[in-house]
């Protein structure tokens, strides 16, 4: 049984990485392109609804991994293989530096017990 994956991809940009991934595993088993594009199609339309409802962000990153079947010509998704992970972006803001600051810091200071002296 065919997988479908889109590795990690942003969430705004999973349909078009879909519609390729689905071309490029069904393209040596000679799928008339316009089942491909109905079954991507169909696949998006669920998917767009399902991250809408998930309150996932175009800027979060998602995976999308299921399992189809072709039977003459035709693109039939196991539905029950669905699965989506799904990452937050986080802005982290000004922390990094800081830390990054206070670590440089503490390499400059000699510690206790140690000399500077060459």
């Amino acid at each position: 049984m065919p997988r479908l994956s889109t590795g990690y991809i942003i969430a705004g940009a999973y349909a078009n990485k879909v519609r390729r991934v689905l071309f490029a595993l069904t393209k040596p088993l000679k799928v008339p392109s316009d089942a491909v594009v109905e079954a991507s199609k169909n696949l998006n339309m669920k998917l767009l609804r399902i991250l809408q409802e998930c309150g996932i962000d175009k800027g979060d990153v998602v995976r999308i991994i299921i399992d189809f079947d072709i039977e003459d010509g035709e693109i039939t998704w196991k539905w029950d293989t669905l699965s989506i992970e799904y990452f937050k972006r986080v802005d982290l803001g000004d922390k990094p530096k800081k830390i990054l600051e206070s670590l440089l810091k503490e390499e400059a200071s000699p510690q206790e017990g140690e000399s500077r002296e060459v």
